[in-house]
């Protein structure tokens, strides 16, 4: 292009290219029509604001406020931002507008500030606190009763709109476009801005991912040339594993609102319920096949707990968007491919609060160009065009319906209230299951979201359990939470549709693995007094107790506690001599209750008659440590992990002082000198990340999964984890490693001589643990493979599923039935019945096994997503965990699909030679919060292996 086309181009663009869309603000309707036919995707070359906000330029500002590009030193949109470019901005833009504050509201992983700009008026900013008070009492139902003369007065109330950007890391034109939105906000005056600002307290988020954002801005500025290359082939566009989606962990954000895993989550949750906002828009990129997506989704994939008057306002807020992109030429779609069902989201979290939550996709450039498959080439400052243009029609939406926002706010709350009172349905209680830690971090996870939680105050008898008062708490169903507490406790199966953008189910208590059950309301008062009292998660946390004895011969403690592996790992790592039990240490615990949903334990049956399967003992007569470095260890460890460590003062069971030993004709348990009593390792696992395209094909690794396991295994338990390469397999010295953990990935498996290292490498002890896909090579070509050898001599014969097949895709079998022709309209509802996008499916545990220790119920709800089942048992004793015959226990999943999946195993663990290869079915890690399953993975870690051979074990 030439300079003089450019600059034609160029102010061509700064004529007709309004802002944002709130277009009457700045253009005159004639040049409005002009602009609609005329804009064009600028190109990289035309980057600057002029691009962003046209006209707008011409504004009067306020002195001394910063443009952008005179800050970070170019013109937004040729290059990508770096979240510390964006922080340096939004610092200088606060110190010099009196309509921004900032705030910094928590760090990431790696230390990155999240920050917080609210931007209003000056006069707003002087009442702020006032404002923030009236608005978070629109969600208190008590105080706006219509009964009472003292409801909130919404006269001159502004609205709040909460302004999301990019919590992808690598959907960057949402961050990209926070600054010049800051700008337009921070400096205009012209009347309609300032009369905006009067009208709206904005609370912009720049960068809700900032370490996915830099990983993704490095890459995609390290690989941009002086002339932009637009080719999808490019490297700039073909970002390495694991992409700047993820946070640190790996973590998708976008799906940890409802769970709360990653602390970029926590800290705007805080900022969420510390002022409610009417609006919120959550800005994302998606395929460079699309255009612009906003919402509504899918109307038949809302959820049933919204409001139609939220989906209807959502459709008028709609018409604004589709107004600024017309004037701007840019297409657009709506009510496609995108649903509102999974409330753990940035667009539908707001849903459940009396808010409207709207979703942005933009077509990406994933780099600075990149040429999309009609030929059209998107250009980042495009995208970033298309961002800015939605921010402004999302305010001036907020700003024309701010009535109507702020008494939607307030009827929801009232009607939420009103229908619980008017329920059968008292709330729910839940119960610690002889683990406090777990229900106090469900605890600390409901306060969280504003939700109010009361201690069990009496004994409760429901159909099959007794709950007992100190290990149980209530969640009244009558509160301003109502519907979020439907929403976190319900098992629902009556889905409104098959097909499902994100999980069909999520009913917390079972993924903290504990026992729930509905109460009528009736006794509710009785059971849990106390108004609105909130029971404080401490409540639930045990202190611990330790007591060093000058009688004991080994201290113990069970390992049915959360922390019991942290504090296995922390005696590990100082060097303690450790043994576990493979048998009952003393007398079977005895639970109170029956069924799948037993009771709270009660406190009589703590402590030394916890001693079941996998119970930690530290026996003193063979430690190089001294006796008072230990016992003081074992304090530390109490306190910190809330377990009891008890003393046993005799070596023979029969003989053990008080409760560990009770007189009675049941066994009492294992003498100190057992073979039972195994001696355990500090494990040394190594953890499959990336790819390696080594070998006939690609291998690689899911990046959620592979960052979910790290983050149990490091972040939660503290277990030092090295990130192994796949491509470093075959290569790396695998006897490092006492553990080699691959998740859910290729099925193809990695190349042969790195499977070939990882078969020698288990026989001579190692532990290998895989998952979901994973699962199936290593049953294919480590245990299948491995006996195929051994039954030719050594030779490894060829497996037939190693490589892709080369079977014609027409090709029929002769005894097949002809399809059955159906509509081709239909295909993709057909296809979302094959699928299980996210269930919850109930399994049966072999509490024997070392793989279930520390699990006291043999049923158990683990998270099911893909139809691929594991192969039946090798032996009778393999199968840790099956689907029991009617599995489904909330969500969808098509009967065919149920029908193939019970009875089938879950969990798998298999001799191989001296080591172990351990299978799962399922992810046990899911999103950081399936704590009800992640012992699964600690056994496996610190027990795997000691699983015996069961198929003609010969002693050595």
């Amino acid at each position: 292009m030439s300079r003089a086309s450019r600059s034609l181009r160029a102010l061509r663009c700064a004529l007709f290219v309004p802002l944002l869309g709130v277009a009457s603000l700045f253009l005159p309707p004639v040049l409005l029509s002009q602009a609609s036919a005329q804009a064009e995707r600028p190109d990289l070359e035309d980057a600057g604001l002029a691009t962003y906000l046209g006209e707008a330029l011409t504004q009067p500002r306020i002195d001394g406020v910063p443009r952008p590009e005179t800050v970070v030193g170019f013109d937004l949109g040729s290059w990508h931002l770096r979240p510390e470019q964006i922080e340096t901005y939004f610092r200088r833009l606060a110190d010099a507008s009196p309509r921004v504050a900032l705030e910094v509201t928590g760090h990431t992983h790696e230390r990155r500030p999240l920050l917080l700009a609210t931007i209003t008026s000056a006069r707003n900013h002087a009442r702020l606190e006032q404002i923030r008070a009236r608005q978070r009492a629109l969600t208190d139902p008590e105080l706006n009763d219509p009964e009472l003369s003292s409801g909130i007065d919404t006269g001159d109330l502004p609205a709040v709109v909460y302004l999301a950007y990019s919590v992808h890391g690598n959907e960057p034109s949402g961050s990209n476009a926070a600054p010049i939105v800051a700008w337009q906000l921070a400096s205009s005056r012209d009347p309609e801005v300032v009369a905006l600002l009067d009208d709206v307290v904005i609370l912009l988020d720049p960068v809700l991912n900032p370490d996915g954002l830099a990983r993704f801005a490095h890459w995609a500025n390290s690989h941009r040339g002086k002339v932009a290359v637009a080719d999808p082939e490019h490297r700039e566009h073909r970002e390495p594993w694991p992409s700047g989606r993820t946070n640190h962990y790996l973590f998708d954000l976008n799906r940890d609102w409802l769970l709360a895993r990653q602390p970029e989550s926590r800290a705007r949750l805080a900022t969420f319920h510390r002022w409610r906002p009417n609006l919120l828009a959550d800005f994302h990129e998606m395929g460079r096949r699309a255009t612009y997506f906003f919402q509504p989704g899918v109307p038949s994939r809302t959820h049933p707990l919204t409001p139609r008057a939220t989906v209807a306002l959502t459709e008028e807020i709609a018409t604004y968007h589709a107004r600024a992109l017309d004037r701007l030429g840019s297409l657009y779609f709506t009510e496609q491919i995108f649903d509102d069902f999974y409330y753990g989201k940035g667009s539908t979290y707001p849903d459940l609060h009396g808010a409207v939550g709207v979703l942005f996709e933009q077509a990406s450039a994933r780099g600075h160009r990149q040429e999309a498959p009609d030929g059209t080439v998107i250009s980042f400052p495009f995208a970033i065009r298309n961002q800015v243009a939605a921010s402004f029609s999302t305010l001036e939406a907020a700003r024309a319906l701010r009535p109507r926002l702020l008494e939607h706010q307030r009827a929801f709350y009232r009607e939420a209230l009103a229908e619980a009172r008017a329920s059968k349905l008292g709330g729910y209680v839940v119960g610690d299951d002889g683990d406090p830690a777990r229900l106090a971090e469900l605890v600390d996870l409901l306060r969280l979201h504003g939700v109010e939680v009361r201690p069990l105050t009496r004994a409760l008898e429901t159909a099959d359990s007794t709950w007992r008062p100190g290990h149980a708490v209530v969640v009244p169903h009558a509160q301003a939470q109502a519907r979020l507490v439907r929403a976190i406790f319900e098992e629902r199966v009556d889905c409104p549709d098959e097909t499902f953008y994100d999980v069909s189910a999520w009913t917390l208590p079972h993924s903290f693995g504990l026992p729930f059950a509905a109460v009528d309301s009736a006794p509710l008062a009785d059971l849990a007094p106390g108004g609105r009292e909130t029971a404080d998660a401490d409540q639930s946390r045990r202190r611990g107790s330790f007591a060093a004895s000058p009688d004991a011969l080994a201290y113990a403690f069970g390992w049915h506690d959360l922390w019991a592996p942290r504090a296995l790992r922390r005696l590990l790592d100082a060097d303690v001599r450790v043994r576990v039990a493979l048998e009952p240490l003393d007398e079977p615990l005895e639970v109170s209750g029956t069924g799948s949903n037993d009771s709270a334990l009660d406190s009589s049956v703590r402590g030394p008659s916890m001693l079941g399967r996998g119970t930690i003992v530290v026996p003193l007569g063979i430690q190089d440590l001294e006796r008072d470095a230990i016992e003081t260890l074992l304090a530390e460890v109490a306190h910190a992990d809330g377990l009891d460590i008890v003393g046993l003062d005799s070596g023979l069971a029969r003989a053990r002082r008080g409760a560990v030993g009770r007189a009675g004709s049941r066994r009492l348990g294992l003498d100190l000198g057992s073979p039972s009593l195994a001696p355990l390792r500090r494990p040394t696992p190594a953890l499959v990340v990336g790819e390696s395209s080594a070998g006939t094909g690609s291998f690689g690794v899911s990046a959620y999964e592979t960052g979910e396991l790290w983050h149990l295994l490091d972040a939660r338990y503290g277990v030092a984890v090295t990130l192994l390469e796949a491509d470093r397999l075959a290569r790396a010295d695998l006897s490092r490693y006492s553990h080699l953990i691959v998740a859910d990935g290729s099925r193809r498996g990695p190349s042969e001589p790195a499977v070939e290292a990882i078969r020698r490498w288990v026989r001579a002890g190692g532990v290998l643990i895989a998952t979901r896909d994973a699962a199936a090579w290593a049953e294919r070509q480590v245990l299948r493979a491995d006996e195929g050898r051994e039954a030719n001599g050594g030779v490894p014969q060829e497996d037939p599923e190693a490589r892709p097949r080369e079977r014609a895709p027409d090709r029929l079998e002769a005894a097949a039935e002809p399809p059955e022709r159906r509509p081709y309209g239909q295909r993709d509802a057909d296809a979302a019945r094959d699928l299980v996008s996210g269930a919850l499916v109930e399994v049966e545990l072999d509490l024997t096994h070392p793989l279930a220790f520390g699990y006291h119920r043999d049923r158990l709800t683990v998270f099911r997503r893909g139809t691929r089942v594991l192969p039946p048992a090798r032996d009778p004793y393999s199968a840790v965990a099956v689907y029991t015959a009617s599995p489904l226990v909330a969500g969808y999943a098509s009967s065919e699909n149920l029908g193939r999946l019970a009875g089938t195993p879950a969990l798998l663990a298999d001799r191989l030679g001296r080591g172990t290869v351990v299978r799962f079915g399922d992810n046990p890690a899911f999103r950081g919060v399936w704590h009800g399953t992640e012992k699964l993975v600690l056994n496996a870690l610190f027990f795997g292996d000691l699983v015996d051979n069961t198929t003609g074990r010969t002693d050595d």
